[in-house]
């Protein structure tokens, strides 16, 4: 068979699917392929039946028919492109650029898989609608801005492109020998560029390190802060960042060789070694790193210097923390066992008379802040049984106060309950909706 445009040229990638019924289910099933650069494709091993075609290609609306198996001819199947959309990437002199990516963007600004580099002209076309729309694309090229356009199909949208600044940062690490690569994350507060976007920024970069130098170029003109992550060396960061576009600003990074840190999450009650923990470590408030412990019990941090701040969590037991530990460049920290309790329970019961039935709401809440909000712990929605008592227990709670809230419809009731340290303790809060 053959895949072709609306003036007959061949299409290549396009997936055709042949699907076709048997008379049992060994008979029945279906064929894949691809066409190749004429857009012909071969599908074997189907006996002589009516079979349903399916044709798809990106840029294109997809086309399904049927035909009898065999036939004298070649199916030939012709795809629309539909309504369609143009994009012009030029340059600051206003010439175009090719090799240009321009991705379009869905809501909420998640950029789909359908990417085309622009052409020598720089031009890059999309199709494949079946209906008139908006789109919103974004054109990136190396060395340059990026930049967002919107506009509708059957339009052609004009994106400039700037020449952008460059961080060139230069890594000082007493003579220890680097790795080819360094992960950099930006983030910080941008001149204007995107219509209707935002100025904040944050994107991660993978950089190649050429002698002691790594770079991230097509920046606009900002302020912006660096957390550089190298393996075998400690997180490093750099705050108040100029760019101004297209210069470049150096930035020297001291490095220091990473310290590690370990420990085992133990069962408080038998001792044992407690597997399926998630242990997070944070640093200056960001996350440093999450892993899970072993059969053993056991974690290990690599590459960790500094004040850092320890998180264990565990789906059957009672979250432990947080632990502050200093770590210092190249030292070996070994915490002392870390034993997780099951905590206690609240248990909540909830009256219901039978003409008010429906589905109460159970949220259970830490202590408020001074802004008189608290974190949501655990929440659930229900049904009363025959006796019209709804019965939630919220489990592995330490000792604290906190806020449990019924609702059922537009009716809320507040109930706080004190819960003691005790391990596996209950403790029962009822709510009477009648």
């Amino acid at each position: 068979m053959h895949v072709v445009d609306a003036f007959g040229r061949g299409l290549h990638d396009a997936h055709v699917e042949a699907r076709f019924a048997g008379a049992d289910e060994e008979s029945a099933g279906y064929a894949r392929g691809v066409t190749g650069t004429e857009g012909a494709c071969e599908l074997s091993g189907i006996a002589p039946r009516r079979v349903f075609l399916s044709v798809k290609k990106v840029g294109y609306l997809p086309k399904e028919e049927s035909f009898e198996v065999p036939r004298d001819d070649a199916a030939m199947v012709s795809l629309d492109r539909g309504h369609r959309f143009t994009v012009r990437v030029i340059g600051e002199d206003w010439g175009p650029l090719a090799e240009a990516e321009v991705r379009r963007l869905h809501p909420p600004g998640e950029s789909s898989e359908y990417r085309i580099l622009t052409s020598p002209r720089g031009i890059a076309e999309y199709g494949g609608f079946a209906h008139p729309t908006v789109v919103k694309v974004k054109a990136a090229k190396d060395g340059y801005s990026s930049a967002v356009g919107e506009g509708r199909t059957g339009e052609t949208i004009d994106l400039v492109l700037h020449r952008g600044g460059t961080i060139r940062f230069r890594f000082l690490s007493q003579g220890a020998p680097l790795p080819g690569r360094a992960a950099v994350s930006l983030s910080g507060e941008r001149e204007a560029g995107d219509p209707g976007g935002t100025n904040r920024f944050s994107e991660r970069f993978a950089s190649p390190i050429e002698e002691g130098i790594a770079e991230v170029a097509g920046l606009r003109s900002g302020t912006y802060r660096a957390v550089l992550d190298l393996e075998g060396f400690s997180r490093a960061a750099a705050a108040d960042i100029q760019v101004r576009a297209p210069d470049r600003t150096d930035v020297d990074i001291q490095l220091l060789a990473g310290g590690a840190l370990e420990g085992r999450v133990l069962d408080a009650r038998t001792g044992a070694p407690l597997s399926g923990a998630t242990i997070d470590l944070n640093l200056a408030g960001e996350r440093l790193g999450s892993v899970r412990n072993g059969p053993d019990g056991s974690f290990r941090f690599e590459s960790v210097t500094g004040e850092v701040l320890l998180h264990v969590t565990h789906q059957d037991r009672c979250p432990s923390g947080p632990l502050g530990i200093s770590v210092r460049s190249g030292e070996i920290v070994r915490l002392d066992d870390i034993l997780l309790t099951a905590g206690s329970t609240i248990v909540c019961r909830v009256a219901l008379s039978p003409e008010k039935a429906g589905e109460a709401r159970l949220r259970c809440m830490s202590a408020r802040d001074e802004g008189g909000y608290g974190r949501v712990i655990g929440a659930t929605l229900g049904r009363p049984g025959t006796d019209g008592v709804y019965t939630h227990a919220f489990r592995h709670l330490g000792p604290g106060t906190y806020t449990i809230s019924c609702s059922l419809g537009e009716r809320k009731v507040l109930r706080e309950v004190v819960v003691g340290g005790g391990d596996e303790e209950e403790t029962e809060v009822s709510f009477d909706l009648e």
